[in-house]
């Protein structure tokens, strides 16, 4: 069926990625109200105006042994894609990070003549053998970087790259990293961040709160919060927080961080967030044991924490799997705790990170590639 009005299809498998993608949708709805968006995307790019075609809540996974069962949905979701592309004959095809299950669609989007953009580009950079790249160059028209190290690294293999600025950022508004001090006339608060997907989350919040029980032992007034991922029921978390007194915080995961101390926080999006809020905290990641010997043998990178690899040294520690341990985390929070210059020094250093990431607005500079690229 042909359709008079212009559509833009989106792809954006994850939590992070529809969070970053949505602001862009609102900006594209305000100038152009004829526009339709269909395609993947979570409850944020709803929001903003998407037309989900596929439930947001199985693409929830990561891991080379994790993502074996869902294969059988990821083929289809991917054929449910390129046939919608062949149907709806889209203005352009966005893809937002997740190269595994997004350049099958390029391609198809190409042999269509539609034309492609990539927003979040792939990790590239860390991959011994810069995985994607070639095929980024043949099938993307526009790349939309959101680190500034990333324009660099891209160009030297296609032109078609631009660093659009950063959408945890421009989340922030004009408010600056607060100046952080230990609380003198409350507890401590802290923060645990467990991940957005199911996996993660079982592996990690009893880990997290295991370290705050030992914390306990010389600071027995901390309060604990730990973050609901919106794409997880509440139920999901009642086993592990039986039995503590940690608090479940049902609300945007950077108004907890706002009111937090010290946090724990599985790397990925989140660690950049908590780093510009100027808040110390401990990037803690474990995944199987097959998966990160796979992984560690393709990617050739110092850190994994977004804000160390921003700064490119070590600003917060990274305990990694065997690493990660209820006695190490409980020993970073307990140094920081016990030492007043350290917790300032490390809260300066993440605020600092700000400056280097710039000032673009990635909504409006996306938008604008968006409709360049498609036309409109």
């Amino acid at each position: 069926m042909e359709n008079s009005e212009p559509i833009i299809i989106f792809s954006a498998e994850d939590l992070s990625g529809d969070q970053n993608v949505a602001p862009t949708i609102s900006a594209l709805k305000s100038a152009l109200p004829q526009l339709r968006f269909v395609g993947i995307g979570g409850p944020a790019m709803v929001t903003a105006g998407l037309e989900p075609v596929l439930p947001f809540e199985r693409f929830s996974v990561m891991g080379f042994q994790e993502v074996v069962p869902r294969i059988p949905f990821m083929l289809e979701a991917q054929s449910t894609m390129k046939r919608l592309m062949k149907r709806l004959k889209p203005a352009a095809l966005v893809c937002v990070d997740s190269s595994g299950f997004n350049m099958p669609l390029a391609k198809e989007a190409k042999r269509l003549g539609i034309p492609v953009i990539w927003f979040i580009a792939p990790m590239s950079w860390a991959w011994k053998k810069n995985k994607h790249v070639a095929n980024l160059r043949d099938l993307a028209l526009q790349l939309a970087v959101i680190f500034p190290f990333e324009e660099e690294f891209f160009k030297k293999f296609f032109p078609h790259v631009c660093f659009v600025g950063n959408p945890s950022v421009e989340a922030l508004g004009n408010a600056d990293a607060p100046a952080r001090v230990l609380p003198s006339n409350r507890p401590v608060r802290l923060a645990i961040v467990p991940g957005s997907r199911r996996q993660e989350i079982t592996k990690m919040l009893p880990l997290m709160l295991e370290a705050a029980s030992k914390l306990r032992h010389n600071h027995p007034n901390i309060e604990i919060l730990v973050s609901k991922s919106p794409n997880q029921p509440k139920k999901m978390y009642e086993p592990f927080l039986a039995g503590t007194d940690a608090k479940l915080f049902d609300g945007p995961m950077i108004s907890m961080l706002d009111e937090c101390d010290i946090a724990a926080v599985t790397s990925g999006t989140a660690t950049l967030q908590t780093a510009l809020r100027g808040l110390p905290h401990a990037v803690v990641y474990k995944t199987s044991a097959i998966t990160f010997h796979i992984v560690k043998r393709a990617v050739d990178i110092r850190w994994i924490g977004l804000p160390n690899i921003v700064a490119q040294k070590t600003v917060v520690p990274e305990l990694i799997q065997d690493a990660a341990t209820p006695e190490a985390l409980a020993a970073v929070f307990e140094n920081w705790l016990s030492n007043n210059t350290e917790y300032a020094r490390v809260s300066g250093e993440l605020a600092n990170l700000r400056g280097s990431l710039g000032a673009k607005k990635p909504s409006l500079e996306l938008a604008a590639i968006i409709r360049k690229c498609a036309r409109i």
